[in-house]
């Protein structure tokens, strides 16, 4: 199944949606889940019930809003090395992202992942792109900028609130 699929009926029937975007807008590729929660806030005061937050380096600071919001499925998003080409898109199995080498965040993404599962009645997914360079004090590459557009696009046409 591919992720653009995965996404269409993890979305289908769900009425409050949160998507959580983590990573560093000052380390390249690493800024992937803020590119995706920058654009998809944008335009998620057109579609009610899609919340939109820019977690950045300590998403966990937002566990609060996400439990007072509670919503049915939580998104998160991440740059994540998956070890396939640079911008490609995967949804991430929860229970094996210990395996899976993170961008440096305050608190593990596992942990965050657990806790939010325990913490809120909604169910949380994990959509990770592959990025390229984390170096510091640069831009996201074309191809991690064009997966954020093409996934934030996605989330916006799929979620129908």
């Amino acid at each position: 199944m591919s992720w653009r699929e995965e996404l269409g009926d993890l979305l289908a029937g769900k009425r409050k949606v949160a998507l959580l975007g983590v990573g560093s807008v000052l380390c390249g590729d690493d800024a992937a889940g803020m590119l995706v929660a920058s654009a998809v806030k944008e335009k998620a005061e057109e579609r009610p019930g899609l919340l939109s937050l820019e977690g950045s380096t300590a998403p966990e600071n937002f566990c609060g809003v996400l439990r007072a919001y509670q919503p049915e499925l939580i998104l998160l998003v991440d740059a994540a090395f998956m070890d396939v080409s640079v911008g490609e898109i995967h949804f991430l199995n929860p229970r094996e992202i210990k395996s899976i080498p993170f961008s440096t965040h305050m608190l593990p993404l596992s942990v965050l992942v657990d806790y939010l599962q325990q913490e809120t009645t909604a169910s949380v997914a994990v959509i990770g792109i592959q990025p390229g360079n984390t170096d510091f004090d640069t831009e996201a590459c074309t191809a991690v900028q064009d997966a954020c557009r093409e996934l934030s696009k996605e989330i916006l046409s799929a979620f129908q609130g």
